[in-house]
């Protein structure tokens, strides 16, 4: 191998190719930084990580201590945009992830080897635990945070890593603190992030190599050890960390060498006198699967970042109506205290004439006082109905109308869910890739990362599973709502057939009823029990039809039981009935007696 390249398989080797690697992830993703920061100055102004800082200076009893420099926008002077990102994350989140309902299944390629009552049972009680692990985590209060920065920034990134603790712990990446790389297929497998640890952080998570017999100061920095020894806990250290495919996987191996994807923290300062090679790797462990996901907006070719994202899109708008809202304001302000006009004479002369200034003009008379200029009412509408359109077109970029389909919408409200969902049924279509993208690039990810963090505490999987891989299938708001989109077509064939059907009654029999419901509930997500298999409805067919014969015939009887009564009445009069004299009854003389 190069010599300047170094071996990975060595401490050196692997820190030259972790930094040579870094390098060029930050050059990949330079030019993606000026559109973010303005992004951030107007919709996130306070919490992203290119307006602020972090800076260790001295407390109060004279120690380095972290503190946050906040810096915020002063050129803010509305905040539609900051409300709309909220409106589109959490619409985002309980329509994809809400905690309060079921937003994804397990089943197997097979439908009829998911039939076993046994494979039933088991892929249930692993949705059980992937539920129960999500829900006693922080899994379900850390991604809202990643749904505000998919909106803004047209990606999200997060890191699931096993805890000895919590069981499981999930780390919010921000936009600007992480790097990531693509694979042959486009699609994220590399990820590098600068993250701060305090001295007391780095002895918690890389303490455990000091167990082996050694000291602190064998494999840690020098100058972390001396924060932690002198009491500077919180005093904070930068050092990198990346997590990458393992290219020297050796599955024979049980240690990190045999997974499939590595991490490794390790510090970017090296001196011969402060951190060598060795301390420099911080730690290192591998992962069977991927422990981190990243998700994007929307991607144009092979380009690595979003190039189009919700924030993107409104950024214009919100740039006008900045200044839109600041020209009201001066408006009314020119309206309520306006700039006066008055005598030479006053320049010297201090006159209590405010709220509005005086500006002294040669040629106005003494007496003359009054108003430079006046602002006319209707220009205050104006600017009024301007800053409406330009909100209204912010929500739009934001998606906060579909988010809040119900009560913006209008003129005459929706009567029903049908009717919301025709009205919104292209702006879901517009969702769609995103919703797909989220699933592919995110979600799965999620559910992959803790089916690998409960397997140890499940049951020995059913025979019929050996083998097997496991699908996800995403029953969220927002997935069936796509969903939905595909009846209008099911809805309005069979619509068009019923209104021709009272002209052509033979038009009919065009349509496949039962595959129509099939595709129906398959569409909408029914659980398969729900409805009833063809020999289970031919069967139903053939009970009813014999009932209807029956019922036929019971009615056919009905109708003939007055004839036949009356009939027997009769009869019974003709034989009752007596003779005159020697003469024979009506009855024998009908019969011939």
């Amino acid at each position: 191998m190069d010599a300047m390249l170094g071996d990975p398989r060595t401490p050196e080797g692997l820190r030259k190719h972790l930094i040579r690697r870094a390098h060029g992830l930050r050059v990949q993703r330079a030019g993606m930084e000026p559109i973010w920061q303005e992004i951030a100055r107007f919709c996130q102004p306070t919490t992203n990580r290119f307006l602020n800082a972090y800076a260790n200076t001295p407390n109060s009893a004279g120690h380095p201590a972290l503190r946050q420099q906040v810096v915020l926008n002063t050129k803010l002077n509305d905040a539609r945009a900051i409300w709309a990102a909220d409106v589109l994350s959490a619409g985002m989140y309980s329509g994809l992830t809400s905690p309060s309902r079921p937003w994804f299944k397990l089943k197997l390629k097979d439908p009829e080897l998911a039939e076993f009552q046994s494979v039933k049972e088991w892929l249930d009680l692993l949705e059980r635990r992937i539920y129960d692990l999500f829900a006693t985590t922080n899994f379900y209060t850390m991604i809202r945070g990643g749904y505000h920065e998919l909106g803004l920034f047209g990606i999200e990134a997060g890191i699931m890593e096993r805890h000895w603790r919590y069981g499981l712990v999930v780390h919010p990446l921000m936009a600007g603190e992480y790097w990531i790389g693509l694979d042959d297929g486009l699609k994220p497998d590399s990820l590098y992030r600068r993250v701060d640890f305090t001295a007391l952080q780095h002895c918690e998570k890389f303490g455990r190599r000091i167990a082996a017999g050694k000291r602190a100061i064998d494999v840690l920095p020098r100058k972390v050890v001396e924060a932690y020894d002198r009491g500077d806990y919180d005093h904070t250290f930068t050092c990198m960390h990346a997590i990458e495919p393992n290219d020297l996987r050796d599955p024979r191996r049980l240690d990190a060498l045999g997974k499939r994807y590595r991490s490794v923290y390790w510090s970017e300062a090296l001196d011969t006198n402060e951190c060598t090679p060795e301390k420099a790797l911080l730690d290192q462990q591998g992962f069977d699967s991927k422990p981190f996901w990243t998700a994007r907006w929307e991607v144009s070719g092979s380009d690595v970042y979003a190039s189009l994202s919700p924030g993107l899109r409104a950024l214009a708008d919100v740039r006008q109506l900045q200044l839109q809202v600041l020209r009201k304001q001066q408006a009314a302000d020119f309206m309520v205290r306006p700039a006066l006009r008055g005598p030479a004479t006053l320049n010297n002369v201090h006159a209590a004439l405010q709220p509005g200034r005086i500006t002294a003009m040669a040629m106005i008379d003494k007496d003359s006082f009054g108003a430079i200029w006046e602002v006319n009412p209707q220009a205050i509408s104006a600017l009024r109905e301007d800053v409406l359109d330009t909100r209204e077109a912010v929500d739009r970029g934001f998606y906060a109308d579909l988010f809040n389909a119900i009560t913006n919408m209008r003129g005459v409200q929706p009567r029903n869910v049908e009717e919301i969902a025709s009205r919104n049924e292209e702006k879901l279509t517009q969702l769609g890739p995103v919703v797909e993208r989220v699933h592919d690039e995110k979600l799965k990810v999620c559910i992959d990362r803790a089916s690998e963090i409960v397997m140890p505490t499940m049951p020995p999987p059913p025979e019929e599973l050996h083998g097997m891989s496991l699908e996800t299938e995403f029953i969220s708001v927002l997935a069936q709502a796509q969903r939905l989109v595909g009846l209008g077509g099911i809805e309005r064939t069979f619509g068009f057939a019923s209104s021709i059907a009272q002209a052509y009654p033979d038009a009919l029999d065009a349509l496949d009823a039962d595959a129509a419901m099939d595709e129906y509930a398959d569409i909408v997500g029914v659980a398969a029990k729900m409805v009833r298999s063809p020999e289970e409805r031919n069967k139903l067919r053939a009970e009813r039809q014999q009932a209807q014969q029956a019922q036929q015939q019971a009615a056919q009887m009905a109708a003939a039981a007055p004839a036949a009564k009356a009939g027997a009445e009769a009869a019974k009069i003709l034989y009752d009935s007596p003779g005159v004299g020697s003469q024979p009854s009506l009855a024998e003389r009908l019969l011939g007696q």
